[in-house]
């Protein structure tokens, strides 16, 4: 994909007072009453903007009540800004983890419930993977919608997949981490039944909507054109559609409190391996400790679409990332960077 010259890709900074209420809970005094200081923050955006070798970039850093937006470059022909729609790849997963959340907080399943007993048409040699498998990466799964394995066509096609195969496995459940995108395509389809609902308008009911994300969607098709890299069928592993400002005010909402407190709890809880070792793999987002508190990410990579989120939750502080073309490594450094950045001038 080629790349744009500097030179030619307009940089836009706005800086925002975001309100807090979505029409949930009441956010907690902390969100209002503590003093943040994003002295410079603006700048240091503008620094990190212009350092990075993207067909189009938006950028969204937030503390306390400020949230300062940043933009360059185009995405289908037109100016990238704070509410251009862009592909989030694998941010999905933390969506998917919620809706989990939510299921078993609402007692219709457990972590520990067989696979099978959601998707009962896989095969037999899949009865020892429970749901926490693949929640935390432990399924020992074979990863079947690898783009070597042919790019997959939608959440059945993956499931045909399975069908197919005799014992897809590369280890019993439980005893190794090896990221896997087709465990996040089952969840995706367990929660939609045992919510008997699309996951696409489950995710608009339950999350999408009461936050007013009203651009974001987890869909298997574009919700605009473009004429971008087309990303695989399947919803789970990705499927997101969103805009920078529509993922801070989601951050802002998991940082405050505006969420079921018990289901973000558990989404944030890491899980482990059968034998008791820990992992720093949650429900479709990593914690990590950091001097600042929790340091709670996800990256997403797809053909040029590049994403990221960090989260400082204990100190209200929170950056998205939403790219077309540059460097993987480039996308996470700058979302990482400027978190830190906020935190050290608190």
């Amino acid at each position: 994909m080629p790349t744009v010259c500097r030179r030619h890709r307009p940089l836009h900074l706005v800086r925002k007072r975001v309100r807090l209420g979505y029409g949930g809970p009441p956010a907690r005094p902390s969100c209002n009453d503590r003093q943040v200081s994003t002295d410079r923050i603006d700048v240091v955006l503008a620094d990190r903007l212009r350092a990075v070798r993207a067909d189009g970039v938006a950028v969204g850093v937030t503390s306390e009540t400020t949230t300062v937006f940043g933009a360059a470059g185009s995405v289908a022909g037109e100016p990238v800004d704070d509410q251009a729609v862009m592909y989030g790849a694998s941010v999905a997963k933390q969506f998917i983890g919620l809706l989990m959340a939510q299921a078993i907080e609402a007692g219709h399943v457990t972590e520990d419930d067989q696979l099978i007993g959601s998707l009962p048409e896989l095969p037999e040699w899949m009865a020892e993977i429970r749901l926490r498998h693949l929640l935390h990466h432990t399924s020992g799964l074979v990863d079947v919608t690898a783009p070597s394995r042919r790019v997959p066509a939608s959440n059945a096609d993956v499931l045909e997949r399975l069908q197919l195969h005799r014992q897809p496995a590369l280890d019993s459940p439980g005893r190794r981490f090896c990221y896997n995108n087709t465990g996040y395509v089952l969840l995706a389809e367990v929660v939609s039944r045992v919510f008997q609902r699309p996951i696409g308008p489950l995710a608009r009911e339950q999350i999408f909507r009461p936050l007013a994300m009203t651009r974001t969607s987890l869909s298997a098709v574009a919700p605009t054109s473009t004429t971008e890299p087309t990303p695989p069928g399947t919803v789970g592993d990705g499927g997101l559609w969103t805009t920078v400002g529509e993922m801070i005010r989601y951050l802002n909402a998991l940082n405050c409190d505006l969420l079921d407190p018990a289901v973000v709890h558990r989404a944030e809880t890491p899980g482990c391996l059968d034998d008791g070792t820990p992992l720093d793999y949650a429900w479709g987002v990593r914690v990590n400790a950091s001097p600042a508190g929790r340091r709670i990410t996800h990256g997403g990579t797809w053909a040029g679409w590049l994403a990221k989120t960090v989260r400082l939750p204990e100190r209200q502080i929170a950056v998205a990332v939403l790219s077309i073309g540059g460097k993987e490594s480039a996308i996470s450094e700058l979302g990482t960077d400027l978190v830190d950045h906020v935190a050290q001038r608190q």
